[in-house]
């Protein structure tokens, strides 16, 4: 499984523009390799990629757990069957269709937020792609938090009156 670096390192610039701004990362610095650099560093710093995974949905934090949960990576197919698709586009549709903004699956909301790759193994049959979390990232993220976790301690009890079943 490849690491941050040479993983944002394959993403276009507009995606990688896209997680800068995602992430908060001011200013977004200009070319590619100083981008893949800055924005390597600041996905590492545990506070930014905690504030980042506190802002996601409960369905992305529950994609990215089952994802970790697979030693960080999966097929391709199966993973869209689970979390849905992942339009990937160049700067023209980044701007007309603002996926992470208006993310169309659980998948492409995470890809365009940096959390997840797209990549390929070697299988028996050739190339596979699968999506993956890096190592390295994956080793950060507070996947032990949840929304469960401020919960209030005391139970809800429902608000339900009992028939007896011969009254049914």
């Amino acid at each position: 499984m490849q690491m941050l670096h040479p993983t944002l390192s394959n993403l276009d610039e507009p995606v990688l523009e896209i997680i800068a701004t995602v992430w908060g990362m001011k200013p977004i610095p200009k070319g590619k390799a100083t981008l893949v650099d800055a924005l390597t560093l600041w996905m590492l710093d545990p506070a930014h990629c905690e504030k980042a995974w506190d802002a996601l949905m409960d369905e992305q934090r529950q994609a990215l757990q089952t994802l970790i949960g697979s030693r960080g990576q999966m097929p391709l197919f199966m993973f869209g069957r689970l979390f849905g698709e992942v339009r990937r586009m160049g700067r023209g549709g980044i701007e007309r269709e603002q996926p992470h903004k208006n993310p169309q699956s659980v998948a492409e909301g995470l890809y365009y937020r940096g959390f997840i790759a797209i990549g390929f193994e070697m299988g028996n049959s050739g190339a596979q792609p699968l999506v993956y979390v890096p190592e390295d990232f994956m080793l950060i993220l507070p996947s032990h938090k949840t929304a469960y976790r401020d919960l209030e301690a005391s139970p809800v009890v429902p608000n339900v009156t009992a028939v007896p079943l011969e009254s049914v």
